[in-house]
């Protein structure tokens, strides 16, 4: 004699299956959460934050604005800045004429390279002393970016 156990085993099966998917996304949004989590107030502020938790990149009215470096060293930090668009001469303008980090006011602007007529600048916004945090820079009216330099 044999019994029908008809579709309760199948959805036995796929309710097991669905738990266990579950069971492993949690460990894996967990491990993730320890790799990427600020490390211990006793490290170095150059490394307290990582790059999933911070805003390097924006963009507005068609500009683009990334952070692709921080340097810190003899009193001064450099933001290094990846500025892209199709519409502004970007090099004509003076982002240390407006911008700060966490409040304090620019101290230099420096173009590193200008490629396509002002399109496409790489250049260094510098400020006294060794800091991090929230750059906001002021490209012109209304072209203003809210970046983490950590």
């Amino acid at each position: 004699m044999t019994y029908d156990t008809g579709p309760s085993i199948t959805i036995r099966k796929k309710t097991v299956m669905l738990v266990g998917l579950v069971l492993l996304a949690a460990a894996a949004a967990l491990f993730t959460f320890k790799l990427t989590r600020p490390l211990s107030a006793g490290a170095p502020s150059s490394v307290v934050a990582t790059a999933a938790s911070a805003r390097t990149f924006a963009s507005l009215d068609g500009v683009e604005a990334t952070i692709s470096g921080v340097e810190r060293g003899n009193g001064q930090t450099a933001v290094i800045l990846t500025l892209n668009n199709h519409a502004y001469d970007l090099s004509a303008m003076n982002p240390a004429a407006r911008s700060t980090l966490s409040g304090v006011a620019a101290a230099n602007y420096q173009i590193l390279s200008n490629g396509s007529g002002g399109h496409h600048v790489e250049s260094a916004l510098i400020f006294p002393g060794e800091i991090a945090g929230v750059l906001n820079l002021v490209l012109a009216d209304g072209l203003v970016f809210e970046l983490d330099a950590l």
